[in-house]
């Protein structure tokens, strides 16, 4: 196999976006030679030659323009300071037509801002206030902040005023109401602060607007003493702050608005047990288990307490703990939840909670025990088919494989409505053909084709008739099981098990692979996707959005998109891809990716062929394209696999920290980099650098691959560590591939595999044709 390889040239991407905001693992083998041709090599080789790439939305972001390639190397550098110059330099220069004088003025203005000259900002921002300017609005709330920064409170309310029929009308009512409050005039900002509440009771100011408007409430309006209504209205806001965001109540007073309105109303001022109750789920739930226990803890000691609220504080308990601590602590605090909430509709957390912690815990028939009360008391609970899954875990952990296969089996039949009927079955099956009844097997997977013919997840599209070929192979029909193979190339293109039937088909029969995709890439060549609205795509919000992205400036794209309803609740699919579309062109790749991710789903039933083609760019963007290159070219790894690491890592984020302090692109903790570096020390801020994420992250790949041979398990080791996938090795031996990825027993990894794979093949059917084969191709059987 060639995945590791001198990458060939590829087209150099800037990443300014990423610094304007606002917007184990050393060494690498040289490259392998390819292995001699064969006959049979050519009848199943795709041609090189991509599909042409259907063009995207028009957009010409600043970056890309050569008068600023100073600029953009100055941003390369991390010198906005130096970038913010030069760009305004071009931006002040006399003659230059309106439209580029307002996207390198609002440009500068941001870049300005960015580098701490408030002052310099104004000036810019201000430039590109003017009318005509697409971007005038949001010019004029860059200039607000400015000024705001630079004492001038009157300067920005004045700016503020004339900002209105646009997606940042909330964000001019907060700034204005801000400025109005400097200005000693809070009264007139209190209906600002009230609006924004209204229009948007749960939206991205909710929190600054309730904390303040409390405050000025509790204080009284206009020099006079509160009344007892607007007390209670302080009180009531400043309770939710409280209550809902207890991290962010210091920075609004709200404790303090609270008690000033409590005097004034005659309400108590302190939180009562069920708001404090309140506090502490959401402590746990914005992932601060420390103060969460301790309010939890505090609570459920006093004497007299509520059945309900004593449940609730021993859930919460053992939440935190559970955030915090082993597993045989964790299961121990929901032995407590469990005793406490026995009449109450939460004791069902509790179990299902409590079992798994004791499963980790390794007290197995403690698990089982919680496990099936979770299916006795709560049979119609959505948790319900999961805690029997996690059973059956159990007992084949325990030996006993043939109770584990008939648990999983009925599954389906239990919970018709289970969302894990087909995982149940699948496993079922595999535990059969491992006891040797395949027949049992055989019958188990034909159910799951016969429950979920359309099936596209990313885990499980294809694997039930991938399986069955399997099946049919072994039993010597040969021709039905390439009839089966040839179906899953047809329903489930690029995915996992697509890619493995394409492999095993063509090791049988080479033409008979090709002739399968073939049919399949002249069945979507013809394929169309519907235009998007016209009228959304000729809407002033959808062309505020557009230059909004020539400068980069996603946050505010985003909400302009929403209100052009491309992007609303609701929005059609093919407006949202076109909204994805221009994000991947305007280089805010994590963004245009994602609505793939969850939102829409409609290319999963086709090839990237006719108009297709677009969609699956938009969804498999090539993102830090010159990193890549770089690295790739330098370590010798197939760009397409890191691409697929990355999407999957990070999804594009450059700065993105996981839980267990993972950083950038490429996810890697810091003594990871450092091994890989040779000993040198990498700090966190320069692995959330691209170019050094990228790099690192492609060098340890190549090591990965030089250790462990097959690219499953070298994307196996990138997730869980090398140390991990030698003890699967060693315990599965010589194994197939398919059933090696299943029996992964982290199911992060196990998934991780799937998903890279998958990825990887896209992107070589996207932009590396020369090399798909080979990762269509990749060898069934896993070695050391």
């Amino acid at each position: 196999m060639r995945l590791r390889r001198v990458a060939r040239g590829m087209g150099m991407l800037v990443a300014g976006a990423l610094l304007l905001g606002a917007c184990g693992r050393s060494g690498s083998e040289p490259p392998r030679p390819p292995p001699p041709a064969t006959d049979a090599d050519a009848d199943a080789r795709l041609p090189d030659a991509s599909s042409p790439r259907a063009s995207g939305p028009a957009l010409r972001p600043w970056i890309d323009d050569p008068r600023l390639v100073e600029a953009k190397a100055a941003l390369r550098a991390r010198d906005v300071r130096r970038a913010a110059l030069l760009v305004d330099e071009l931006a002040a220069k006399a003659g230059l037509p309106q439209p580029e004088m307002c996207l390198f003025s609002y440009v500068s203005g941001r870049l300005f801002a960015q580098s701490g000259e408030p002052s310099r900002a104004l000036v810019a921002f201000t430039r590109a206030s003017v009318d005509g300017c697409v971007v005038s609005a949001y010019a004029r709330l860059g200039a607000a902040r400015a000024a705001l920064l630079t004492q001038s409170p009157g300067e920005a309310e004045k700016l503020l005023a004339s900002v209105t029929g646009t997606a940042a009308d909330d964000e001019a009512r907060v700034l204005r109401a801000d400025a109005l409050a400097l200005l000693g005039r809070r009264a007139e900002a209190v209906p600002l602060w009230r609006a924004v509440l209204e229009g948007a009771p749960r939206g991205p100011h909710w929190v600054e607007c309730a904390g303040r408007l409390a405050s000025a409430l509790a204080d009284g309006e206009a020099g006079a003493p509160p009344t007892e209504a607007s007390a209670k209205e302080a009180y009531r806001l400043a309770t939710r702050v409280l209550l809902e965001v207890p991290s962010r109540a210091d920075t609004y007073g709200a404790k303090a608005s609270r008690a000033r309105a409590a005097q004034v109303a005659k309400l108590p001022s302190e939180l009562t047990r069920e708001e404090r109750l309140v506090e502490a789920k959401a402590l746990v739930d914005a992932g601060d288990p420390s103060r969460a226990l301790a309010r939890a803890q505090a609570l459920a000691a006093e004497p007299g307490l509520d059945p309900k609220l004593g449940c609730g504080a021993s859930l919460v308990r053992a939440q935190a703990i559970a955030k915090t601590s082993k597993s045989a602590p964790s299961a121990d605090a929901w032995g407590d939840a469990i005793g406490k909430c026995d009449a109450d509709p939460e004791l069902v957390t509790a179990l299902y909670s409590g079992a798994k912690s004791s499963a980790s815990a390794k007290r197995p028939q403690e698990a089982l025990f919680r496990f099936a009360e979770v299916e006795r008391r709560f049979p119609a609970h959505r948790l319900a088919d999961d805690a029997a899954l996690r059973a059956a875990a159990v007992l084949e952990d325990q030996g006993d494989r043939a109770q584990a296969i008939d648990k999983l089996a009925q599954v389906a039949d239990l919970y018709p409505e289970g969302d894990m009927r087909g995982e149940a079955l699948f496993r079922a099956a595999l535990l059969a053909q491992k006891n040797g009844d395949t027949a049992r097997a055989s019958t188990l997977l034909t159910r799951i084709d016969a429950l979920f013919p359309d099936d596209r997840h990313w885990a499980s599209a294809g694997r039930a008739t991938f399986f069955r070929a399997r099946l049919a192979e072994r039993a010597g029909d040969t021709k039905g099981a390439h009839t089966l193979d040839g179906d899953v190339i047809a329903r489930a293109p690029l995915s996992f098990y697509m890619a493995r039937s394409y492999a095993r088909l063509a090791e049988a029969d080479p033409a008979a692979a090709k002739a399968s995709l073939d049919a399949l890439v002249a069945r979507d060549a013809r394929s169309e996707v519907p235009a998007p609205s016209p009228e959304v795509l000729g809407s002033a919000p959808w062309k505020r959005a557009q230059a909004l992205l020539e400068a980069q400036d996603v946050d505010g794209a985003k909400r302009e998109l929403v209100l052009a309803g491309a992007l609303a609740e609701g929005a059609s699919s093919e407006l949202v891809w076109a909204s994805g579309a221009l994000f991947v062109g305007a280089r805010a790749w994590d963004v245009g990716h994602s609505f793939s991710r969850g939102r829409v789903k409609d290319h999963l039933a086709r090839l990237p062929e006719g108009g297709f083609r677009t969609l699956w760019e938009t969804a498999y963007p090539r993102a830090f394209d010159d990193e890549v290159a770089r690295a790739t070219a330098a370590h010798g790894v197939m760009p397409a696999l890191v691409f697929g690491i990355m999407r999957e890592e990070s999804s594009f984020m450059p700065e993105v920290r996981s839980p267990a302090n993972a950083y950038g692109l490429m996810q890697l903790i810091p003594p990871t980099a450092k091994w890989v570096s040779d000993g040198v020390a990498v700090s966190e801020a320069d692995l959330k650098k691209p170019e050094v994420s990228v790099d690192l992250g492609t060098k340890l790949l190549g090591k990965l691959l030089g250790t462990h041979k097959h690219p499953a398990l070298a994307i196996a080791a990138y997730n869980a560590g090398s140390g991990a996938v030698h003890r699967w090795v060693a315990a599965n031996g010589a194994d197939e591939l398919e059933p090696f990825v299943e029996g992964i027993p982290y199911e992060e990894t196990r998934n991780y595999v799937k998903r890279v794979l998958a990825s990887t093949v896209t992107y070589a059917y996207l932009y590396d044709r020369a090399h798909l084969d080979e990762l269509l191709r990749l060898p069934s059987k896993v070695t050391r």
